[in-house]
């Protein structure tokens, strides 16, 4: 298998030390490059280096991440970045999701879960972390106090399964994606369906459509 170009960009050397340690781990990459801010120079490095994945911090001294990943992919539009945060703000994943970032995981996800996010990443998905995808269920349901009612049931594996409904797969697709029994995804989807008061797929997708819950 050839083994790839990665890019770290990360003010904080512990923090991009132990990213490197993920990366280094899963055995994909031939070298890793580590940068401590991104400036017009630093951006075209990186596009010289070509790397099948760069991992941004959205804060950087004197840089937004947002503004460096769309100068970026401008330039090597075939780089795929996962963007890193301390910050679960909905607003905040839609305008890097918008800019064509692959991929956004906050910095409280464990390593595990950015490994993860890698290789999804690279085998050409889209990944937020669960985190994000609570955060983003939490600001379609704000305000509605019944449907707040139903967030509060919801656990994140089972906002997982709805994201995946809502993309369409089917119960076998489901669980060759998360790993798990197509028995163990039916169970889950009975416990959506009654917590969320729906009877089956269509009318959960109904349900999501009515009230503006956006999975992006």
């Amino acid at each position: 298998m050839t083994r790839l170009d990665a890019v770290i960009i990360e003010d904080h050397k512990l923090i991009a030390d132990a990213w490197a340690s993920v990366l280094k781990h899963s055995e994909l990459f031939k070298d890793i490059h580590i940068y401590g801010y991104a400036n017009k120079e630093i951006i075209l490095e990186v596009a010289d280096i070509a790397p099948a994945i760069v991992l941004l911090d959205i804060n950087l001294p004197g840089a937004n991440g947002i503004n460096v990943a769309e100068e970026l992919l401008d330039i090597s539009p075939l780089t795929k970045i996962l963007m890193l945060s301390l910050h679960n703000e909905f607003s905040l994943v839609k305008k890097a999701l918008r800019v064509g970032v692959k991929g956004y995981v906050t910095k409280n996800s464990p390593l595990s879960e950015l490994n993860h996010a890698v290789k999804t990443i690279l085998n050409g998905e889209n990944y937020v972390c669960e985190e994000i995808e609570k955060a983003v269920l939490q600001h379609s349901l704000h305000g509605n106090g019944r449907l707040q009612n139903y967030l509060s049931k919801v656990t994140p594996r089972e906002v997982e399964i709805i994201n995946l409904i809502s993309q369409g797969l089917n119960t076998k697709e489901m669980a060759d994606k998360l790993s798990i029994t197509p028995k163990t995804i039916e169970v889950h989807k009975h416990n959506i369906y009654n917590k969320l008061n729906v009877k089956n797929a269509p009318d959960l997708i109904r349900f999501l459509n009515a009230n503006s819950v956006l999975f992006e």
